[in-house]
């Protein structure tokens, strides 16, 4: 079969068939303890609501929480698994695999969905809140793709090549952040939360990213998993190397430098006592502030960014989730004794996991319900 995208696709209704194609529904191996590479020692887990992806140091794709396992999907070099909590309960993820295929594997569906994606890419997936969900995704045409439960094809915006999208449930529909062919940060989806083609825009938003990084995107003013209007934040690193923030609530540079080729995560803060809703930012500092995993709350003006003092591998990117009760786990990959190691940081847990990653992938969190 041609590699073309244009050949063949598979959506979420016959999925589950496909488990065969070499990805099971139940496959890999739970772990409690586990030779995780050269050492064995006790896995650790993220606290309870929250689910990793991870690409292991063999190649697979790896779920960390409940159930941890090795999957044996066996990913593309250099790409990173994306993972969503599903409005009904439980998680899928989206992924490249080792033949460029985007597959997917989870609760909503296991299988090759047949869509190849662009080299050194990975996909993004986003829960909807009627159910089932949405992936966006760079294709080998360079052209941004959706695929899943609300429809699947191209949107015929370039993408820069090298880069991801960022996708959220918005409303009744969906929303895409992305880096264009030109270079900018664009978005295209439905800002007013409603299905229907009155409300779908493309915009370019006129700021430069910094080259071979990819943005982040969530939607706020909401409850729980279940988006429900029309705000939205977002976070990218600037051509100058700034963590830039841009949505409906604010659109500011952050006076804080990232490292070359990474990007940053965005979560949403649950409501304060004044029924306001903020948003939280984990990045990957500079080489002057020793490549550190830096936390910026979501004030707007980057004030209560921190420097959490724990190092990230180059090139590696954090990802951070928030339960609806406000606790929040940041997943990353950090260099230990020549080897990437799993690392969280929270308000549950603060640990090296002991699972061995890839080198230059990131891990993906989300919260489950």
């Amino acid at each position: 079969m041609s590699k073309c995208i244009k050949h063949r696709f598979v959506t979420l209704s016959i999925l589950v068939a496909l488990a065969p194609l070499g990805l099971a529904c139940s496959g890999g191996s739970d772990l409690q303890s586990e030779d995780l590479g050269s050492t064995k020692q006790a896995y650790v887990t993220p606290g309870p609501g929250f689910q990793v992806a991870f690409q292991g140091i063999a190649g697979t794709l790896w779920e960390s929480g409940n159930p941890t396992k090795d999957t044996g999907g066996a990913m593309m070099a250099a790409t990173s698994p994306s993972i969503a909590g599903l409005s009904s309960g439980g998680f899928e993820v989206a992924f490249q695999g080792d033949k460029t295929y985007m597959w997917i594997t989870g609760n909503a569906g296991v299988g090759n969905t047949w869509l190849g994606l662009d080299s050194a890419t990975s996909p993004s997936i986003a829960a909807l809140p009627g159910g089932g969900y949405e992936i966006a995704f760079q294709a080998n045409t360079h052209e941004l793709w959706v695929n899943g439960s609300a429809g699947t094809g191209s949107l015929g915006y370039p993408m820069m090549p090298g880069t991801n999208p960022a996708i959220i449930a918005h409303g009744l529909s969906y929303l895409i952040y992305f880096q264009h062919q030109n270079g900018n940060l664009w978005y295209v989806g439905d800002t007013a939360g409603n299905a229907g083609p009155a409300h779908w825009v493309a915009w370019d938003t006129g700021y430069p990213m910094a080259p071979h990084t990819s943005p982040t995107l969530v939607a706020i003013n909401a409850i729980g998993l279940n988006p429900s209007s029309a705000a939205f934040e977002g976070a990218f690193q600037h051509q100058n190397g700034h963590v830039h923030i841009y949505g409906t609530e604010s659109v500011k540079e952050l006076d804080y430098a990232m490292a070359p080729n990474t990007s940053p995560s965005i979560a949403r803060v649950p409501p304060d006592q004044y029924g306001i809703e903020r948003f939280k930012i984990a990045f990957h500092g500079d080489a002057a502030h020793g490549h550190h995993l830096f936390i910026s709350g979501g004030d707007g003006n980057g004030k209560d960014t921190y420097d959490t003092g724990y190092p990230i591998t180059p090139n590696t990117s954090p990802s951070i989730a928030m339960s609806p009760n406000g606790n929040w786990e940041v997943a990353f990959q950090r260099t230990v004794n020549g080897q990437g190691h799993l690392w969280f940081y929270g308000t549950q847990v603060t640990a090296d996991t002991n699972g061995l990653m890839r080198a230059g992938t990131s891990p993906s969190i989300t919260a489950v319900k």
